[in-house]
Formats: structure tokens, sequence, C-alpha cells
């Protein structure tokens, strides 16, 4: 009888720790990621609208450039699932400290990477488009948004 309960104290542990583990890949890879991403590009949103006092041309020049950008943010979000779903099957067939594991997690970590790129390409490619002010003004908003997401 005692040895049933540890059995089944040693089962309940497991789960706990694979749901825990769950959480933090969903967290640092899917939701936290993501959400504190779409959070900064909702407030850069805001930010042209208010604080960048945007003419009808620069909308219009900006709007093919923001299209331009989800496209290619999107291509790369896929990737993102895509590789997400492949640390899953990873783990599943060779635990958490695998070779493969480590290969997918450095794919992941390379598309993240892009994805950043991409971001301050989409902040570059902006700047011709802003009057000297303007451009300014975002590139404070930029590094006060990165120090906030940084915990700062």
């Amino acid at each position: 009888m005692k040895q049933k309960f540890w059995q089944i104290l040693f089962i309940a542990m497991i789960v706990v720790c694979v749901a825990i583990g769950g959480v933090l890949i969903g967290q640092n890879f899917l939701g936290k990621s993501s959400s504190t991403h779409h959070h900064a590009a909702g407030d850069m949103h805001a930010l042209f609208h208010h604080d960048l006092n945007l003419n009808a041309q620069q909308n219009k020049e900006l709007a093919l450039i923001e299209k331009d950008f989800r496209r290619q943010k999107a291509l790369l979000e896929e990737q993102m699932k895509l590789a997400n779903m492949e640390l899953a099957e990873a783990i599943k067939a060779a635990g958490y400290s695998s070779s493969q594991v480590q290969a997918v997690v450095d794919k992941i970590h390379g598309t993240m990477g892009e994805l950043q790129k991409l971001t301050l390409q989409h902040l570059a490619d902006m700047q011709s488009v802003l009057s000297e002010d303007q451009n300014k003004t975002l590139e404070e908003k930029v590094v006060e948004q990165l120090y906030r997401n940084a915990g700062q």
C-alpha cells in the first residue's frame, strides 16, 4: 500500500512538471513573446495616429510599407508556429535535452532574430516618409517601448 502511494505521488509530480514545462514553453515561444510584440505593435500604431501627427500623404505611403511588413511578419510568425510544433514532436520523441530539441530551439531563436531584424528594417523604411521631428519622436517612442518591454 505504501509503495502504491509513492508511485501515485511520483506520477502526479511528473504530471505537474510536464504541465509547468508546457506553460513555460507556451509563454516563452507562443503567448508572451507574441502578445508582447503585438502589444508593442499596437502602441506604435496608436503612436502613428496620435503623437506623429501624420498627414494624408504620409498615411498613404506608410500604409504600403505597413502592408508589406504585415505580410512578411505573418510568414515569420507562421514559421514560429511550425517550429513550436516541431519542438513538441522533438520533445515527445527524444526528451528535453536531446540534440534534436536543441536544433529546433536554435531554429526558433533564428526565426525570432529574423522577426526582430524585419521590425527594425520596417522602422528604417518608415524614416523616408517621416519628417525629421517625426523620426526623432518615433525613435524616442521605440526606445521607450523597448525599455518597457524589458521591464525597465
